[in-house]
């Protein structure tokens, strides 16, 4: 499609015509704009390791862990949880995909 008698005589050449390079580099530059639509999906990874994190919280609550580690630790209790979460915190950013980008 779209193809002119230069293009042709081009292409029969070895070579591609001005404007079908111009052609190309259009249809580049809408592929690398939808790719950049989709590339940074780091927000919806925190979201999902957040939610896991806070479900598996729910559910040692639930449980009772947390009154047991309570009783046992006594004060201790909110400075080891503060860095549990810390630690859970560093986890769930550790764990996002790195995007390097070529130069």
């Amino acid at each position: 499609g779209r193809f002119s008698a230069i293009d042709l005589e081009e292409n029969r050449h070895g070579r591609f015509s001005a404007e079908q390079i111009e052609q190309i580099k259009n249809a580049r530059a809408i592929i690398k704009n939808y790719a950049e639509k989709f590339d940074n999906k780091k927000p919806v990874i925190s979201i999902i390791f957040g939610a896991g994190f806070l479900f598996f919280c729910v559910v040692l609550y639930f449980v009772g862990l947390f009154d047991t580690l309570q009783n046992i630790l006594g004060l201790a209790f909110f400075p080891a949880m503060l860095c549990a979460v810390f630690l859970a915190g560093i986890m769930i950013f550790l764990s996002f995909p790195v995007n390097i980008k070529p130069q």
